[in-house]
């Protein structure tokens, strides 16, 4: 699940997004990401089992002026705890 982009394809274009912020994904594929997302952070607090996630950026310097703010700067995540 390498694409980062459609767990907040549902977000306006013109909104900085952060990992605190909540998720809105727009398609099935998105919804798929967030749900492993989110069951990870069950075995993190549930089965204290320690899991890393990443989520791949994509950016380009020549384009960085042309792009929307949230097509270019890393996607929100509420629920993977920082402590893992």
């Amino acid at each position: 699940m390498a694409s980062s982009a459609q767990v907040n394809e549902g977000q306006p274009v013109d909104v900085q997004t952060n990992e605190e912020m909540l998720t809105a994904p727009k398609n099935l594929y998105g919804v798929s990401k967030t749900y492993v997302e989110q069951l990870s952070h069950y075995y993190v607090h549930q089965k204290g089992l320690t899991i890393f996630a990443l989520r791949i950026g994509a950016y380009d310097e020549i384009e960085r002026t042309k792009t929307k703010l949230n097509q270019t700067k890393p996607k929100r995540f509420k629920c993977l705890p920082r402590s893992c």
